[in-house]
């Protein structure tokens, strides 16, 4: 490594540090909500699901691509979402 400059483990996103912070926090914290929902029993048919799942995997795509791919092409979230009798 002798010769090469130092580079910011954040270097490859495309937003500098603070927004990326607020925006990772923003995710995990409306994630941490619908658990919160979940856990307590709550209702969630109400909740923008479909969002909040497009929220997961872009922070499982922001912490590893191979791992997001791979919960995408497993995850059965959006085929349940299509065959609920109203829209959200």
């Amino acid at each position: 490594m002798a010769g090469q400059d130092w580079v910011a483990p954040t270097a490859g996103f495309l937003m500098d540090n603070r927004r990326l912070g607020c925006a990772v926090e923003r995710a995990l914290g409306r994630l941490h909500d619908l658990r919160n929902r979940i856990a307590h029993h709550e209702p969630i048919y109400n909740r923008p699901l479909k969002d909040l799942h497009s929220t997961a995997l872009t922070l499982a795509e922001w912490t590893c691509p191979v791992t997001a791919a791979w919960i995408e092409s497993r995850c059965a979230v959006l085929s349940v979402l299509a065959t609920c009798p109203w829209s959200r």
